[in-house]
């Protein structure tokens, strides 16, 4: 083997592996950034729709009024966030939930510190995850 053989080869393996670097490097930042994009658009799980353009969640969209038509206030005008309010929420919410197959599991977390409450919803069939949805209250 020659020394000009050699370095041939050692210049085309060191342009192969920059080359990767290179293309490796802006497919990761793009799959990130395509992430960042729209971080709240609930995920796609399998069984559910296989088009983004069609997915529509079972569980409705929350506004102001909605909240204000549920909410309670002490005697010094504040929200009071318990676990009765939490109940409020899940039975209304439940009442407008589109149709579904399978069973429906709830949690709620109360943050006194940052005066809110975040609800927690998952639609399971069998073993299958087919939705999951949280909101987050801010009073």
């Amino acid at each position: 083997m020659t020394k000009k053989s050699f370095k041939f080869k050692l210049l085309l393996f060191a342009s192969g592996v920059i080359l990767a670097g290179t293309i490796g490097y802006f497919v990761v930042t793009n799959l990130t950034k395509k992430k960042e994009d729209n971080p709240n658009k609930p995920p796609l799980i399998s069984g559910g729709q296989d088009n983004e353009e069609e997915y529509e969640s079972i569980f409705p969209s929350l506004t102001p009024s909605f909240v204000s038509q549920i909410r309670r206030f002490d005697e010094s005008g504040r929200d009071i966030l318990d676990q009765e309010l939490a109940n409020r929420l899940f039975k209304s919410i439940l009442s407008r939930v589109n149709k579904f197959d399978g069973e429906i599991f709830f949690d709620y977390n109360i943050n006194h510190s940052n005066r809110s409450i975040t609800l927690y919803f998952k639609v399971m069939k069998g073993n299958d995850l087919i939705e999951a949805k949280s909101y987050d209250i801010s009073f």
